[in-house]
This record gives C-alpha cells, structure tokens and sequence, in this order.
C-alpha cells in the first residue's frame, strides 16, 4: 500500500481580466509552475488552474444556458459560465481537475420559495450538464476534482442532484478536522469578511451560505480520504480587507494504493443518498420553466399585434409626433420579434433537450429499481 498526502493545485474563479490572470501567474510561478486561463464569453469565463504538477491536457464545456444578454446588471450571459477541465499527471495517477462557476441567484426570497429565483431553470440544467459532463470524461481518470463556485446550497435538490449523477462526494462533509481547525464552512456572506453585500441579502441570510465547494470521486484499487477541508485566504495581511467577496476553500487528502482489485464505487455510493426525487424535482422546474417562455411568447406576440396597429394610428395630429411614434413603436416590434424568435426559442428548445435527458435518466433508473424489486 502507498500512501500519497496530495496539495496538488489551486482553482481560481471570477478572475475576470486576462491581465490580472497573468499577474498573479507570474506571483504563483514558484510554487504553481503550471496554469491555465479558459478562455469565453465576452469578458471571459474567470475560471483558471494553477498547478504544481504538469498538465497534460485541457478541455472545457460551455453550458446551454447562461442567462440573458438583456440582464446586463446580472453579467452572467456575458462571462459565459462553463465547466473547465485539466488533466494532471500526479505520482502515477491521473487526475481530472474540474473548475467551474454556476449562475448566480438574485432572489432574497429563496429560502422561502426557490421558484423565485428566475435563473433556477438555468442553473438545474448548468448542474445537469456538470454533471454529465464529468461522469463521461472521468471514467479513466484515477481521481476527479471538482472545485468552484455552485451558487448552490447543500440542501438544494441541486446540489443533491449533481452529487447523485457524478457519483462526488464532498469534502466539507467528509473532512477529519482537529478541533483546532473548526470551520462552519460559509464561503458568502461571511460576516468577518470586509465585502459585505447590501442589507436586504445580509438579513435573508444572517448565518452566511456555503456555494463554494470542493467534491472530489476516486477509481478502483484506490482509498481517498479528505483530512482537512476549511476556509482559507481571509485578510490581506495588515490591510484588513479581503481577496475577496467570497472565501476561499483548501483542502488535503490521503490517498492509498491499494494492492487488491478494489472498487471504490460501492464505498462511494454509500456516502450519496439515493434518490430519483432530486430528478424529478428538476423536471417539474424545467416543465414550469417552458410552460412561462410559452406563455411569455404569446404575450409578446400580442405587444407586438398592438404596436403594429398603433404604426397606422394618430399619424395626422403632428409630422414631428408620427415620425418619433413610428420610429419607437417599430423598435419595439423588432425588439419583440428577435426576443420572442429567437432568444425565447433557443431557451426553450434548449430546456426542452435537457428535459427529454431527465426523462431518460428518469426512465433507467425506474428501470433499475423495478429489476432489484
């Protein structure tokens, strides 16, 4: 048996600025040689790795949906959230380093009601898709890692969600902390970092969430277990502010060699509560979700019918008024027709794909339970 105690590599999110990637590449150089920035979205995704060993290969999955390019103080659309991958060579074993930043939720309400939380739809099919993505391309890698920002608390069907189709478990919950290393785990809101957010949110939340996370799965004749996992970063130094808004979340592991053909995916599962609630929680939000875009393009449709006659109507009260009306009303009318053809449609159908790969995960896994039964 070989015991390896691994503090493999860091994964950053929401480094927006490409300059400032390299800055603090060339700050990291001697103890993180190796890096990668994945490059997307109009501003960039924000996401990058920095490791202390070699990296083989780099891949990333822009998600589906991404929010919408008319929700510019949300900026979500614009970053272009995805799931990045870099395959590390690490003493014999390959690990799959996943860095990824899900949409974010503006709804003070949630906790109430998380239907009101419009982007609910959107970030269910982000998890669906991380989800899917890393049990298709961590089937030969020896270790997964997940590392980022879910905007997801652990007691979301979400969450549960994309724990149950990775098959991950999570470090926070699986961590062997000391006494003197207690952590609550709150990466938002926390109440000692500088960067608070505006009352309204600090009230909904008092206690702070946990959103950031590191989940990790293991192969066959492997033993991984989390020996630490808390936050990090805090202060810069003397200033008495933060790195940032969030914090940050370190953890390190022992992993074992096995000698016997052992498989760890039975251990695994009895860690993750099973479940098919948590997909067809998901389900019953993307039918609610298609069912409002439905409705929405025929109110729009309408507007548009209205402004269309408007165009023929009181064009003789004044030159000057009938050439600014018509010139309004025909911006509407266009505006209407691309919003409700085009990014409405896309929305919808791409909802609608994600929503026949529930029904078929649905399906398999009835099947499943009806041939055990």
């Amino acid at each position: 048996m070989v015991v390896i105690h691994a503090k493999l590599n860091m994964c950053s999110t929401e480094i927006w600025s490409f300059n400032d990637y390299q800055r603090i590449k060339e700050g990291l150089g001697l103890v993180f040689p190796y890096s990668h920035y994945f490059q997307n979205g109009l501003v960039g995704s924000g996401c990058c790795v920095f490791s202390r060993h070699h990296i083989e290969e780099v891949f990333f999955h822009r998600f589906s949906l991404n929010g919408y390019p008319y929700k510019i103080q949300h900026s979500d659309w614009f970053a272009g959230k995805l799931v990045g991958l870099a395959v590390i060579h690490y003493h014999g074993l390959v690990i799959n380093a996943y860095v990824t930043h899900l949409h974010a939720n503006y709804s003070v309400n949630y906790l109430l009601n998380q239907h009101s939380d419009e982007y609910l739809a959107h970030r269910i099919t982000q998890l669906l898709e991380l989800g899917q993505f890393i049990s298709k391309t961590g089937v030969q890698a020896d270790v997964c890692l997940l590392l980022g920002d879910l905007n997801t608390l652990e007691t979301e069907f979400g969450y549960k969600l994309l724990r149950n189709h990775a098959q991950l478990l999570d470090a926070y919950l699986e961590k062997n902390n000391s006494l003197d290393e207690f952590c609550d785990g709150v990466t938002c809101n926390n109440r000692n970092n500088k960067y608070q957010p505006p009352k309204s949110v600090r009230n909904a939340f008092p206690d702070g969430l946990r959103i950031d996370y590191i989940m990790y799965k293991y192969g066959k004749d492997l033993a991984m277990k989390c020996l630490v996992c808390k936050t990090c970063f805090g202060k810069i130094g003397s200033t008495g502010l933060n790195y940032s808004d969030h914090e940050g979340v370190r953890a390190e592991f022992e992993i074992k060699k096995l000698r016997s053909n052992i498989h760890s995916l039975a251990e695994i599962k009895s860690k993750i509560e099973p479940s098919i609630h948590y997909y067809l929680d998901a389900r019953s939000v993307l039918l609610k979700s298609i069912e409002s875009i439905s409705t929405s393009q025929i109110i729009f449709v309408l507007i548009a019918f209205l402004c269309f006659i408007l165009l023929f109507l009181f064009n003789n009260l004044n030159e000057y008024f009938s050439v600014f009306k018509n010139f309004i009303l025909s911006m509407i009318i266009f505006f209407l027709f691309i919003f409700t053809l085009f990014v409405k449609t896309v929305e919808k159908k791409i909802l609608v794909c994600s929503l026949d790969s529930l029904n078929v995960v649905i399906k398999h896994k009835n099947f499943e339970f009806r041939k055990l039964n």
